[in-house]
C-alpha cells in the first residue's frame, strides 16, 4: 500500500480547505434564502390576520403606536401601565395570529426573539424591554414586547390615522409592515436582519423583499428629533414613503 508523504497530505489538505472556503458563501446564501421565504411567508398570515380584524372592526387594521398612544417606538406591542396594546400585540391578544409569526429567522438580537430579553444591550437594557412573546418567567414589561417588525400606523393627513384599505388610494402601493429599520445601525447592529433587504406586507395582502443596496436605507436615522406627536412626519417622509411604498 503507497504511503503518502507529508507534502502530498499537506496539498490534500490545501485543496480541501479551498473547496470549503468557496462552498461556505453558497452555503449561507441558500440558509439566507430560507429564512427570506419563511418571513415572507409570516407576512402573509400577518396579512391574514389583518384581514380578519378588519372584518370586524370597520374595515380598519390595528391601531399603532402613531395612532393610540403617539410617539412609544416603532416596536412596541403592549403598554402595561396603561393596559393598551398596539399593532400585532393587538392580533396577538385577539388570537387572529400566533406570536411565532412575528420573529424574522434572520433576525439574531436576544429582544426580537421567541422569550429573549435585552438585560445586557447597551440600548435596551433593564426591565422595560423584553423580547418577544411568550416572556421569561412570566415577567411583565412595562413597556416593550419585542418583535422583528415595524407596524406602520402614520397614516391620514395628520400621521396618526388607523390603517385601512378602503381609505387608501393605492392599497397595491402602501406599506403597512417592514422589518425593522429605524436607528438598526445603532441599536441592533448592521448584523442583524436581512443586510440588503426588507420583508414587506402592503395593505392589499401581497409581501415581496425590497433590496436596499449597500444598506443606504437602513442608514437613514431620526438624529436629533425626538419621536413625539408631530416627528411621525419625519419618519413617514423620510422612511416610509421613499422607500417602502412603491
Amino acid at each position: 500500500m503507497k504511503k503518502f508523504t507529508l507534502i502530498e497530505l499537506l496539498v490534500v489538505i490545501a485543496i480541501i480547505g479551498i473547496l470549503v472556503s468557496l462552498l461556505l458563501p453558497s452555503l449561507t446564501n441558500a440558509r439566507e434564502a430560507t429564512r427570506r421565504a419563511v418571513c415572507l411567508s409570516n407576512n402573509s398570515q400577518i396579512s391574514i390576520g389583518l384581514s380578519l380584524y378588519s372584518k370586524e372592526n370597520n374595515n380598519l387594521y390595528p391601531g399603532g403606536n402613531a395612532t393610540i398612544r403617539p410617539g412609544h417606538g416603532w416596536g412596541t406591542t403592549h403598554w402595561t401601565a396603561g393596559n393598551e396594546t398596539y399593532g400585532f400585540g393587538t392580533l396577538v391578544e385577539l388570537e387572529y395570529i400566533v406570536p411565532e409569526i412575528l420573529y424574522c429567522p434572520s433576525w439574531k438580537h436576544p429582544f426580537l426573539q421567541m422569550g429573549g430579553m435585552a438585560a445586557n444591550d447597551p440600548w435596551l437594557g433593564g426591565n422595560n424591554h423584553y423580547g418577544g412573546f411568550p416572556l421569561p418567567g412570566g415577567i411583565t414589561p412595562t413597556w416593550h414586547i419585542g418583535i422583528s417588525y415595524a407596524y406602520r400606523s402614520s397614516f391620514g393627513e395628520n400621521f396618526n390615522e388607523q390603517p385601512s384599505l378602503l381609505k387608501s388610494d393605492n392599497p397595491s402601493e402602501s406599506a403597512i409592515n417592514a422589518d425593522h429599520f429605524a436607528k438598526r445601525e445603532v441599536i441592533y447592529g448592521r448584523e442583524y436582519g436581512h443586510f440588503d433587504a426588507y420583508a414587506t406586507l402592503y395593505l392589499d395582502g401581497h409581501a415581496k423583499l425590497l433590496k436596499d443596496t449597500g444598506g443606504k436605507h437602513m442608514l437613514t436615522k431620526n438624529s436629533g428629533v425626538v419621536i413625539n406627536n408631530n416627528s411621525w412626519e419625519w419618519h413617514e417622509i423620510n422612511l416610509w414613503r421613499p422607500f417602502f411604498d412603491e
